[in-house]
């Protein structure tokens, strides 16, 4: 039985979102112990930094993959796999030259660290949605045991090493740079960086400009409040806050292992059932977790993280509320993207992120991690809704259709026929 359910894409993504975030629980419980309340912000502060710079230096060019894969019937990989390394080799001697320049600047200095990593693992994630999903599956459960291990070590060794960002930065860059080589060696096909095709860099840079800024505008909504609070905030605030953000990551794998499963088919179909079938389930697994968390919360805080995050909670619930209104943008968003629909997609970002800023401004300095939560929530809400008329709209659905699951829908998740 579980070997079959192991074939099915869904099923292997799902039992590999439960597994990561069963394991990365625990990861986390390390990392934070590890670092404790004062350094748990500057580590979720850099993170969050060096993802955003990742983002305009990769130029969108990721984001374009199932397009032109789509567009071109495949035969894409290699000119994407030489172009990565292009920009790589440049960026990692930018980020060494910056490096030197602020080497004084701790911050500065570990953010270069983590770019060219960074950088060349997303770019290599989003080519392996398409072009081997069950290999980038299975990456993600060797990623997850890496980090569980690697992160336990260090807390283990925290009397003899002391507590210091620089060790989880390094575990980070590393654990990055194997899953580059990996994917690389996997697909037996060599790099070329010398090899430049001047016709297809214009023809996806054409292309790319706006998914990047769209990514970039993901990116915001999800981290200007880390980024807010820093400026504004309290530290400890910061850390909890960031407590919190990081176990509401752990709820935004439930429609990421069905969106991860959505790029590959709506790049080849357009049969609108394996969308709707990713609404109803994620929908549901979320309010279940939802409810788990109101009565365990507390309890699993303190276990994991220490009584010193106990506060997280509350911050947890109230970014919960903006899971349910995410599902949709997560989902849908695929199919807009695929079908190039790229416009809409950037207007309701741009408009959730107007929201998240504007909001974060006002409501950070009287109400603090409390303000950052609800002008999160009500970013999050203002996008998904965008997305779900629009969706109703486009494709003349109605709103039972894409909400509510049925038997079919339970025995497609159990890998049996429909």
């Amino acid at each position: 039985m579980f070997a079959k359910l192991m074939k099915n894409d869904y099923a292997l993504n799902i039992f590999n979102k439960i597994y990561t975030v069963l394991i990365g629980l625990f990861s986390t419980a390390f990392m934070t112990r590890y670092l404790g309340l004062s350094l748990k912000g500057d580590y979720a502060y850099i993170i969050q930094v060096s993802g955003i710079i990742v983002l305009i230096l990769n130029l969108g060019i990721p984001e374009t993959y199932s397009y032109f894969y789509k567009r071109n019937h495949g035969r894409v990989y290699q000119k994407y796999l030489n172009l990565y390394v292009q920009q790589t080799i440049v960026y990692t001697l930018g980020a060494l030259l910056v490096g030197i320049v602020f080497r004084n600047n701790q911050n500065i200095v570990y953010v270069c660290v983590l770019i060219p990593f960074s950088l060349m693992y997303q770019q290599m994630e989003n080519a392996m949605v398409v072009e081997n999903i069950r290999l980038r599956i299975k990456m993600r459960i060797v990623n997850a045991t890496a980090k569980f291990v690697l992160y336990g070590l260090i807390y283990g060794l925290r009397s003899l090493i002391g507590c210091s960002l620089f060790y989880p930065i390094l575990l980070t860059a590393l654990i990055d740079l194997g899953t580059i080589l990996i994917y690389t060696l996997n697909n037996r096909i060599k790099p070329h960086p010398f090899q430049i095709d001047r016709q297809f860099i214009i023809r996806v840079l054409k292309y790319s400009w706006l998914p990047m800024l769209t990514a970039l505008l993901i990116t915001l909504n999800y981290s200007v409040d880390v980024l807010f609070l820093k400026a504004m905030g309290d530290p400890a605030e910061l850390s909890l806050y960031s407590t919190a953000a990081g176990i509401i990551n752990y709820v935004w794998f439930i429609p990421d292992a069905f969106k991860e499963v959505l790029v590959s088919r709506v790049a080849r179909s357009d049969d609108l059932r394996p969308v709707h079938f990713a609404l109803k389930i994620s929908l549901a697994a979320v309010a279940a977790i939802t409810a788990g968390f109101a009565v365990f919360g507390k309890f699993a805080l303190r276990l994991l993280y220490g009584g010193e995050f106990v506060p997280s909670y509350g911050i947890v619930l109230i970014l919960i509320l903006g899971c349910f209104s995410m599902v949709f943008y997560k989902i849908i968003g695929i199919l807009m993207l695929a079908e190039g629909r790229r416009v809409f997609y950037f207007v309701s970002l741009l408009i959730s992120v107007i929201v998240n800023i504007t909001v974060n401004y006002f409501v950070i300095p009287p109400y603090g991690m409390y303000g950052a939560a609800w002008a999160s929530v009500g970013s999050y809400t203002v996008c998904g809704v965008l997305f779900l008329v629009y969706y109703l709209r486009v494709k003349k659905q109605r709103i039972r259709d894409v909400l509510l699951p049925d038997k079919q829908d339970i025995r497609k998740l159990l890998g049996r026929r429909v």
